[in-house]
């Protein structure tokens, strides 16, 4: 019984697999997905005339990238708009231990977040958008022989989102542009929609057992889950201000299954077992206001992400006498205020700047090596270029995390040792972002 509870432990770590390591928004959550918003903060709600902006931040947007004065096309345009892009993020992270019975190490970390978007014009009143991005989900590393090594050493977890959205613009009354969206949230049951956790299991709880055993779980989403995703955006044209509104809603019961293996060790522990577990994506919520002044353009967003779905694991295995295991994860709902400025003075170049505030949804009593997270503060800047046959987007971000203190007793179950990787944990990233779109 004590054997397969170690064993299944190491699966109970598997949704809140999120690392340290990468810029994000709270919890798991990778909200940077389109380089001109990246560039601006992500505070594009209220202006998503750009593929990405409308097709992950606001899709109401769809309905106004043709011959806006931002973004437009020519007038012979077939209505279509493309974007590719990505994130690659480089991170640093420093564990102070406490009390100091190891050095403090850092560890670096380079990870791509890839994403693709795209819509069409259907006629005069209606527009379609499909996008494929990878916005849950993070890598862990540590080394193999750090304190915590019973908790976590190395992790993945990504799942491949698809979102499908159809929108529609109307004028309400003169000078003013309603346009609304509805639409679908795909997590897809892909390669890419995966997880995988390595940690150490501590051979000195069982009779004759000496050292560490490398235990290993791999598991993959089951089927396709869905949620829905609306936007509404208001343009007041006169005024050049704008209000936007976008709604995704939580992706509930997301099946995660794999299998567990242990190596390294004399016997003492089962070669492997099967386990599953489920997961539920909180809802999103932003608003945004932005105003037109010359050539520039100002936008405020506000944020809320339902965290509090979030409030335990359950995991099951196919050893009839272990059951169920559950334990408490307590996250909260936070919040995220977004501002960012966009100058167009040169008809070829677009200049922009951004900055975040963003709180953590993980409760002290609940911190671990798993997500070490803190409130985290961002900077923000990016460019586009018009090169004529498409346009070149660059973007950076610098992620300032406050200081992660873990001080309970996380971990302390699994270990001889108590106090299981207390201490203090750094964290800052970089993330660069590229991209090019076009219309036809």
């Amino acid at each position: 019984m004590i054997r397969r509870t170690v064993v299944a432990l190491t699966v109970m770590a598997v949704v809140l697999l999120v690392g340290n390591q990468a810029a994000r928004a709270s919890g798991f959550l990778v909200y940077e997905q389109g380089v001109r918003a990246t560039g601006m903060g992500g505070a594009v709600v209220a202006s998503p005339f750009d593929p990405a902006s409308a097709g992950f931040y606001n899709p109401a947007g769809l309905a106004f990238q043709r011959n806006n004065r931002y973004f437009g096309g020519p007038e012979d345009a077939l209505g279509a708009h493309f974007a590719v892009g990505g994130q690659f993020i480089l991170a640093q992270s420093e564990y102070d231990p406490d009390p100091p019975n190891e050095e403090t190490f850092g560890e670096r970390l380079e990870v791509i977040v890839p994403a693709m978007f795209s819509s069409i014009d259907l006629g005069s009143e209606f527009y379609l958008g499909i996008s494929n991005t990878h916005q849950w989900g993070l890598e862990v590393r540590y080394p193999e022989n750090w304190s915590g090594r019973h908790i976590i050493t190395d992790g993945i977890i990504s799942l491949d989102m698809w979102n499908v959205s159809v929108a529609t613009r109307r004028e309400v009354s003169p000078g003013i542009d309603l346009g609304l969206a509805f639409g679908l949230q795909v997590a897809l049951d892909t390669e890419f929609s995966r997880v995988e956790l390595q940690r150490k299991v501590d051979l000195s709880f069982f009779p004759g057992g000496n050292g560490d055993a490398d235990s290993r779980f791999t598991g993959r989403l089951q089927r396709p889950n869905v949620g829905v995703v609306a936007g509404l955006l208001l343009n007041l044209r006169e005024m050049g201000a704008r209000v936007g509104l976008s709604w995704k809603s939580g992706v509930q019961d997301l099946i995660i299954e794999g299998r567990i293996s242990v190596t390294g060790d004399p016997g003492i522990l089962t070669d492997g077992a099967d386990a599953d577990t489920t997961a539920d994506l909180p809802a999103l919520l932003v608003l945004g206001v932005a105003k037109d002044v010359g050539d520039f353009t100002v936008e405020v967003n506000l944020q809320w992400t339902g965290w509090s779905s979030f409030g335990k694991l359950e995991i099951t295995t196919d050893d009839a006498t272990l059951g169920n295991i559950i334990t408490e994860a307590n996250w909260k709902d936070v919040w995220a205020g977004r501002i960012g400025v966009e100058y167009r003075g040169n008809a070829d170049l677009t200049v922009r700047m951004g900055g975040v505030w963003d709180q953590d949804p993980v409760p002290g009593d609940t911190l671990s090596p798993q997500l070490p997270d803190e409130d985290r503060y961002v900077i923000a800047m990016g460019l586009s270029y018009d090169m004529g046959f498409a346009i070149l987007d660059l973007s950076y971000q610098h992620v300032f995390f406050r200081l992660a203190d873990k001080n309970n007793d996380v971990g302390d179950a699994d270990s001889s040792l108590v106090n299981v990787a207390d201490g203090d944990y750094r964290n800052d990233a970089h993330m660069f972002g590229l991209g090019v779109r076009a219309d036809f």
